[in-house]
């Protein structure tokens, strides 16, 4: 593998071709090719001392753009979206606040995601009702709250053409939004050109993930669920504070993946996960739809209900990755 600085996104069409930043200015395309990777620079961003694809980050749903971050000789950032076709850089936003250097996660950035009309929806590092504060849609001009109090996200159409932001709303995330959910905690699936519009996808459920790309022609929402208990059943075996499952312990939805239609008309409970998410954040199953709704992968560590074994590349996390056939 190349030097890669940050995260690599895979070509929206071709399973053997991947973008990723380096160490430096230059935006790169990567292909496989048997064993190894041919690096092939795309465009060097002369004006910055160095570009990074940050956290979350994933091409367009057209498949031709990309949210990238430079940094500026004051070590303030410019975020910005790089056409691949065209070549061009649109939807700047400088930030107030400075790096030192640019990583996945880069000063007061958390992640970047574009909307499916090539829009930035910025997570900054710390919540508040401050500018450079939550999640913020920056439309060209002005930064507009979507939320201060921040939970995971994704975004995408509805089966009407609607932009729509999923995740957990009300007023404690946002000031003035109501939960359409029974418990007041569900998640939703709210307009983003109109944020009071919101329908409840789910309620009741435990810690999530969520993965969407979709519209009318793909309209299924991932959902990978996970506990944050302590102690609680989703630890190792022979950890102390490991609690056997029971009816009591064990929540609704816990250590599942789930699908349900963005107009919530249709809801699948396709299987356990069976990770001990308690070990590590990466063995949360983080699950992830394709573009064509055809499949899901997660990731779980259920081969190892003992513990991890002592020679792994990186210690106390083996997850391995499963596939879902959905279609």
């Amino acid at each position: 593998m190349p030097s890669i600085n940050g995260h690599p996104v895979w070509n929206a069409s071709t399973g053997n071709v991947f973008y990723y930043t380096s160490y430096n200015n230059t935006f790169y395309q990567g292909t496989v090719s048997g064993n190894s990777v041919i690096s092939t620079p795309l465009h060097t961003f002369s004006e910055y001392s160095g570009v990074v694809s940050p956290d979350a980050g994933d091409l367009s749903q057209d498949g031709d753009h990309i949210a990238l971050v430079g940094l500026n000789s004051n070590n303030t950032m410019d975020i910005f979206v790089w056409s691949l076709s065209a070549q061009t850089k649109t939807s700047i936003y400088t930030t107030t606040c400075t790096a030192p250097g640019l990583g996945g996660q880069p000063g007061c950035l958390h992640k970047l995601q574009l909307t499916p009309d090539n829009r930035m929806t910025i997570e900054f590092a710390n919540d508040g009702s401050g500018v450079e504060q939550g999640v913020r849609l920056w439309t060209g001009t002005a930064l507009v709250p979507l939320q201060d109090r921040t939970a995971h996200y994704d975004v995408g159409y509805d089966l009407l053409g609607n932009t729509v932001f999923i995740s957990q709303n009300n007023s404690l995330s946002l000031p003035g939004l109501n939960d359409p959910c029974a418990d007041g905690w569900g998640m939703d699936v709210r307009q983003m050109n109109n944020f009071q519009s919101a329908i409840c996808l789910i309620d009741y459920q435990p810690f999530w993930h969520v993965s969407y790309r979709g519209g009318p022609s793909q309209p299924w929402v991932a959902l990978s669920f996970f506990d944050a208990r302590t102690p609680g059943p989703e630890f190792f075996t022979n950890d102390a504070n490991y609690q056997s499952p029971n009816s009591s312990n064990w929540q609704l939805y816990e250590d599942e993946i789930t699908i349900v239609k963005v107009d919530v008309s249709a809801t699948y409970r396709l299987a356990h996960a069976r990770s001990r998410t308690r070990e590590s954040y990466w063995a949360q199953p983080h699950a992830s739809i394709s573009r064509d709704g055809k499949y899901i992968v997660f990731t779980s560590n259920m081969a190892f209900p003992n513990g991890c074994p002592s020679n792994m590349h990186v210690p106390g996390d083996c997850s391995d990755v499963y596939l879902i056939n959905i279609q």
